[in-house]
C-alpha cells in the first residue's frame, strides 16, 4: 500500500468519527423529529426530520404543522453521518449545516472540517492534507497507574521531574501527623495539606509530620488559593 493511500485511510477514518452526534442529541443541540405538515402527513420515523437548538429558539411552528421529538432512534449516529457527510459541503443545504454548527456550538461544540482526532491521539495545530486543512494529530502523552500492582507505568516521552515525582510516590500529612493519601487528593473539610515523598515522610514520625504540616498551614494557610506553590520547610 503507497503512502497517499494510507494517508486516505487515516483521513477516511478520522471524518468517519468526528462528532458524536448522540451527545449533541442528549445536549438538546441536534434531535431527531417528526414533522407533521400538509406537504408530509405521515413522517416516516426511519427518516426523520433534523430539528436544531437554531430551530426550537428562533422557528416558530406554522398553523396546522406540528412537530414531535423522537424519544429513540439507534442509528441516530449513522444517520447523521451519512447525512453530514452528504451534505455538509452542498450550497443548497448550507442554511441546515449552518444552524447545526450554530447548535452545536451553544453546548461547546465546534463542528470544523475535522475537529477530532483518532483515539490516543491529540490535536497539535492544523495541516494541509490533499487541499484541506485538517487537525495535525499527535500521539498523546500518558499516565497510567497500575492499580493490582500499585505501580506507575510513565511514557517515555515525560519530563524528567515529572517522572521523579511520580515515583516517589508523594503522600499529603495533617497536623495530627496523620498520612491521609497521595499529594493532590483531598477529603471533605481538610485544611491545607503537607505533601513530601512517602518515604521521607515516614521517616520524620508521627511528631515529625505533625510538625511539617502545622508549619505548612501557618506559611500557606489556604486551602483553596491558586496560583504558584509556596514552599515550606519539613523542618526548622
Amino acid at each position: 500500500m503507497g503512502q497517499q493511500q494510507k494517508e486516505l485511510m487515516k483521513l477516511r477514518e478520522f471524518i468517519s468519527e468526528k462528532i458524536d452526534w448522540n451527545a449533541l442529541w442528549k445536549a438538546g443541540a441536534v434531535m431527531p423529529y417528526l414533522y407533521k405538515s400538509k406537504e408530509n402527513p405521515n413522517p416516516d420515523p426511519k427518516t426523520p426530520n433534523i430539528i436544531t437548538k437554531w430551530n426550537l429558539e428562533k422557528e416558530k411552528l406554522r398553523p396546522g404543522d406540528s412537530a414531535t421529538p423522537l424519544k429513540s432512534m439507534p442509528n441516530w449516529q449513522q444517520y447523521m453521518d451519512g447525512y453530514w457527510m452528504s451534505n455538509k459541503n452542498k450550497p443548497e443545504a448550507k442554511t441546515k449545516i449552518d444552524q447545526i454548527r450554530w447548535s452545536a456550538k451553544q453546548v461547546g461544540v465546534e463542528l470544523g472540517e475535522g475537529t477530532r482526532c483518532w483515539k490516543g491521539y491529540e490535536k497539535k495545530g492544523m495541516k494541509t492534507m490533499f487541499g484541506k486543512r485538517v487537525p495535525n494529530c499527535v500521539k498523546r502523552e500518558h499516565i497510567d497507574f497500575c492499580v493490582n500492582c500499585h505501580d506507575i507505568l510513565l511514557d517515555e516521552s515525560l519530563d524528567e521531574n515529572l517522572k521523579k515525582w511520580f515515583k516517589d510516590k508523594w503522600v499529603r500529612m495533617g497536623p495530627g501527623g496523620k498520612i491521609r493519601g497521595s499529594c493532590g487528593g483531598k477529603s471533605k473539610g481538610e485544611g491545607k495539606p503537607k505533601c513530601l515523598p512517602a518515604r521521607k515522610a515516614y521517616a520524620l514520625g508521627k511528631k515529625g509530620r505533625a510538625s511539617a504540616a502545622r508549619r505548612k498551614r501557618r506559611k500557606d494557610p489556604n486551602p483553596n488559593r491558586r496560583g504558584k506553590a509556596k514552599n515550606v520547610k519539613t523542618k526548622k
